[in-house]
């Protein structure tokens, strides 16, 4: 192709709220007659160096379409690019079209990069990560230390998902003076279980606090 011109951006290609596993190439691409269309064939090539070296990864498109000069490729939509290779510190691609190398090859930075903010998913340590859903310790500290535990002496009980009160944990010293009132208990809310030896004081129950609606058989 007589005169071939190509402007070149490099972006990330991802749908919404997802980490891409591919890197979107796009050119501009134009000869004498203007922007170009048709179809090229296009091979690239990553490479550590700006110049000459050994090729890391490939991909060839055999017959890529071009609309009114414009043309849009995944890189790593056929030929997967892994994290071995996007670990490393400087990358340059280079474009052969229809057999002929564009120079100069470009530098991958910032952007490709970005997709190894997915092991965060997985990752050993998350300081400030907004995902981290297999780390084994969060800021520093191990899971565990988030996690709920039911006081030795009572108080709130887990079952699954569910939180109760504890059997005997309602005692006189977690109770306000005056706190129960008939209208906060339910018919036979309470029972013997949950009320801790010598629990109810006169002083934690509010005039007309307890009727006899409010006690369970036995609970007294």
């Amino acid at each position: 192709m007589k005169n071939l011109i190509t402007a070149l951006v490099l972006v990330a290609a991802a749908p919404a709220m997802a980490i891409p596993d591919v890197v979107s190439w796009t050119a501009r691409v134009e000869n004498d007659a203007g922007p170009f269309d048709g179809t090229l064939s296009i091979t690239f090539a990553l490479f550590d160096v700006d110049e000459a070296g050994t090729p890391l990864w490939t991909e060839s498109v055999p017959s890529a379409d071009v609309t009114d000069g414009d043309i849009v490729h995944d890189l790593g939509s056929i030929t997967p690019l892994d994290d071995t290779l996007i670990d490393r510190d400087n990358l340059f691609l280079q474009v052969t079209m229809n057999g002929d190398v564009l120079s100069p090859r470009s530098a991958l930075r910032a952007v490709p990069y970005a997709m190894r903010s997915r092991d965060a998913d997985s990752a050993d340590t998350a300081a400030l990560a907004l995902r981290a859903d297999n780390a084994t310790t969060l800021g520093g500290f191990a899971p565990a230390t988030f996690q709920f535990k039911p006081a030795a002496t009572g108080g709130l009980a887990l079952a699954g998902t569910e939180f109760s009160i504890a059997a005997g944990s309602i005692n006189a010293a977690r109770l306000a003076d005056g706190a129960v009132t008939t209208s906060k208990i339910a018919a036979g809310a309470v029972t013997a279980t949950h009320l801790a030896a010598n629990a109810v004081s006169g002083a934690a129950i509010g005039n007309g606090g307890v009727v006899a609606g409010t006690l369970a058989t036995g609970a007294v």
